[in-house]
């Protein structure tokens, strides 16, 4: 798994490397950590390396002549390069008001670091997993095959499902949306609310027993029949 780091300082970006190791070791993936320290550097190797991140860890402090960190979180964001990215800061405020509007995570570099990444770490690895995996559906009589990642929710629309991705599309299949579940079913990610909706629970915002919000600022309402088991399955699996 590609990982970079933007800090500047040295200390805090070797302690993050070494956990970051250890949590990829751990669940036996392969680690390839880089390291920078200002802006443009990561800005020039995105430009002049065949392959991008799966993660990039920012400090937003960071800073050169021309970008500071926050900037270039921004920038990624914008542009929607497909790149998870998480905060690390010593202010937890700030990097939490980043995270609220650009990143996947934030890190506080207080007490508790290593469990910090290790809950953050979980959902993003997992995310990374099911690259390879695709749901098959079709669309127009064409067969479109789409990585689980990549799908926000499904809902459904009378006899059709529509499959809504991470970046805003989305495509109308008539497949129904129980037929759909049936090659979902056994991945613990994707969870039926009701009978109009199933959620991949990586793309989760926040959510409370009334409704889950998504990414890309998406709220799905939860059948008061359901709020509870829901709440509560939803809890343990982003705990």
């Amino acid at each position: 798994m590609k990982v970079w780091i933007l800090e500047q300082d040295i200390s805090r970006s070797e302690n993050l490397e070494r956990m970051i190791k250890r949590f990829l070791e751990n669940v036996g993936a392969v680690s390839q950590i880089s390291t920078f320290q200002m802006p443009g550097e990561v800005i020039t190797a995105l430009k002049q390396r065949k392959s991008k991140p799966a993660v990039l860890f920012v400090n937003p402090d960071s800073f050169d002549m021309k970008y500071s960190g926050l900037n270039l979180a921004h920038k990624i964001f914008e542009k929607k390069m497909d790149i998870s990215l998480v905060l690390v800061s010593e202010s937890i405020g700030y990097a939490y008001d980043g995270y609220a509007f650009c990143a996947e995570g934030y890190v506080w570099f207080g007490k508790n670091l290593q469990e910090q990444l290790n809950h953050i770490f979980k959902r993003l690895y997992y995310r990374y997993s099911m690259e390879v995996e695709q749901l098959e559906f079709f669309v127009k009589r064409q067969c479109v095959q789409m990585p689980l990642s990549k799908i926000s929710h499904i809902e459904s629309d009378n006899h059709y499902s529509v499959i809504h991705t991470d970046r805003g599309q989305s495509y109308r299949s008539y497949v129904s949306l129980s037929t759909l579940y049936e090659q979902l079913a056994d991945r613990d990610n994707f969870i039926m609310v009701g009978k109009s909706y199933v959620i991949n629970t990586i793309h989760i915002k926040m959510f409370t027993k009334e409704e889950v919000a998504l990414q890309e600022d998406i709220s799905i309402p939860v059948p008061v029949r359901l709020q509870k088991t829901i709440y509560e399955t939803l809890t343990t699996q982003m705990s």
